[in-house]
Parts: C-alpha cells; sequence; structure tokens
C-alpha cells in the first residue's frame, strides 16, 4: 500500500511540474550515506536525479542553511531509509522512515521512494492565477437564412441557335443544402417549315431545385414543368400551348461578395420526358430536343 501511495505521489509531481516550475526554488544541502555493506545500494547521484525528476530542477546546494539527512542501513532481514529534514541551526524539524525487504533491487526502489518523499515534502504546490472565465462561442444556427435572386442564361440544343433565358428564383439556405424554387423565362425562338412558314416558341417554366454545398461548389437536382407557347403565321395552324416536363442536373459554384450578396454560375443538363411534336405547314413536324443544355449567372440577396 505503501508503494502504491508514493507511485500516485510521484505521478502527481510529474503531471504537475510545470506549474512547480513558476515558483521560486528551494534549496537545501544534502547529506547522503549508506551503512558499510550495502554494495547494492545506488550513490547519491541518483538520489538527486529522482528528486529533480519530480521538482524540475537539482534543489540540493552546498551552501543551503537547511539541510536534508538520508541515511539507510540494514535492520535484520529489511533496509531502512530514514530522512531528518534539520533548519539552519541544525536542529531536527521532522523525520521520515521508509522500509523495503533486503533483496538486490530493493535499495534502488527504496531510494526512488525517499526522492519521492523529499520532492513532494520541500515543493510547494502554489497554482498560478485562475484564468479568466472565457464564454465558449455560441452554438451555428441550424434555422436557414431566407434567399432571393436573379439572372440570365443562355440555352443550347432546345432551338437550333442558343438561346437567351432569365430566371429568378427564392431559397432556404442552410450550410450544408438548399431548396429553391424558380420561375424560368426563355427568350422566343424562331422554326421554319418547308413551305416558308413561321413558328415562334417561347417556353416559361418553374423548376424545384433541392442542392447540396459544400465549399464554394454545390451539386444539384431539377425537376421542371413548363408550358411551350407556340404561335405560327400560317393561317392553318391555331397558336396553341404544350406541357414540358424536365429532369436534370446542375453544377454551381457561389462566390461571396460581401456579408449578404453572393455570385452565382452554374451549368445544367437538362433531359426531356414528355416530347413533342408540332405540325408545321400541314407537311412537316418539329419536334422538341430530348436533351438541352444551359450556362447561367447571377447574384443572390440573403436575408
Amino acid at each position: 500500500m505503501r508503494r502504491f501511495a508514493f507511485s500516485i505521489s510521484g505521478a502527481c509531481l510529474f503531471v504537475l511540474r510545470p506549474l512547480l516550475a513558476q515558483t521560486p526554488e528551494i534549496t537545501r544541502r544534502l547529506d547522503y550515506h549508506v551503512a558499510d555493506g550495502l554494495t547494492h545500494c545506488p550513490p547519491e547521484e541518483r538520489l538527486r536525479q529522482e528528486v529533480a525528476l519530480r521538482t524540475g530542477y537539482d534543489l540540493f546546494r552546498g551552501d543551503a542553511k537547511e539541510e536534508v539527512e538520508v541515511s539507510i542501513a540494514r535492520c535484520r532481514e529489511e533496509l531502512v531509509a530514514t530522512i531528518e529534514y534539520r533548519d539552519a541551526a541544525g536542529k531536527v524539524k521532522s523525520t521520515r522512515v521508509f522500509t523495503a525487504p533486503d533483496t538486490s533491487c530493493s535499495c534502488w526502489a527504496l531510494v526512488t521512494s525517499v526522492g519521492v518523499a523529499i520532492a513532494f515534502r520541500l515543493t510547494p504546490f502554489k497554482l498560478p492565477e485562475p484564468l479568466p472565465c472565457l464564454r465558449a462561442p455560441p452554438p451555428p444556427s441550424l434555422a436557414p437564412s431566407f434567399q432571393i435572386g436573379a439572372g440570365g442564361f443562355v440555352n443550347m440544343l432546345l432551338a437550333l441557335e442558343p438561346t437567351r433565358g432569365g430566371l429568378a428564383f427564392v431559397r432556404l439556405r442552410w450550410p450544408a443544402i438548399s431548396v429553391a424554387l424558380e420561375s424560368r423565362l426563355l427568350e422566343p425562338f424562331v422554326v421554319h417549315g418547308e413551305l416558308g412558314s413561321r413558328l415562334d416558341v417561347g417556353l416559361s417554366a418553374g423548376a424545384l431545385v433541392p442542392c447540396a454545398h459544400e465549399g464554394i461548389f454545390s451539386g444539384c437536382a431539377l425537376v421542371e414543368l413548363g408550358s411551350l407557347r407556340l404561335t405560327s403565321d400560317d393561317p392553318g395552324t391555331r397558336d396553341r400551348e404544350r406541357l414540358v416536363f424536365r429532369v436534370g442536373v446542375r453544377q454551381g459554384l457561389e462566390i461571396p461578395l460581401g456579408e449578404r450578396v453572393r455570385a452565382l454560375a452554374h451549368v445544367e443538363v437538362l433531359g426531356l420526358v414528355t416530347p413533342t411534336q408540332i405540325p408545321i405547314d400541314r407537311r412537316g413536324v418539329w419536334s422538341t430536343a430530348m436533351f438541352s443544355g444551359s450556362l447561367g449567372a447571377g447574384l443572390a440577396l440573403s436575408f
């Protein structure tokens, strides 16, 4: 039990060594002697090392006023180590006695226990001033930010030539995900029939756009439902509208321009779920493209 207690004491001294180093150094003279015949006991240097290991410095000085006397002797079948703490006048202030079985290695263990006891006795445990209480940062808010935005895009493949369009959106934005509702309007483009008839085709649509965000990048899915507006100069062809349903993917980029403003850019590909064929000149047929792509940019404002 005694060995266990000294082991705990030694561990405490080792852990608190940086704190002890902040206090003024205490010094003592050391008088170390071993009885004749105990050749298996370590020299004085070993005791100095044991104490210094736990205090952070060698507290034994030849010019110190007070003294620590350590003596080791054999008593029957045991080794006995005695520590005497003397004041400047040589008067004994206190004494500690430790014993160990007289074996080939026990004297070294006994010196270790003596070193722990001396370090524990002489070193004051003065802790530094407590640090001021620091408030923990508030946890990140789980509430989404509300954003509105607008932009433009260039659509390809839906018409024979690139076609411009515009979009506006509202979005709920969390740190890692967002959900947006977009309103999209495509500039009308012209399709000509074999007999020269003209068909003006315009597209207006709404889209649901859920996204995942990582840094300035985002990956989104698109589900778009819209209407093709068809206007013809052929007297035999009536103006009409056709339902359009498309799905696709988008790769986005968001660059903060300030605390509330972000610049947006994207590239997307959409596939047509509802193919549409429109008769022209009563002879030709115009079919909507199965796939289309677009490049776009815009701005978003957070609230």
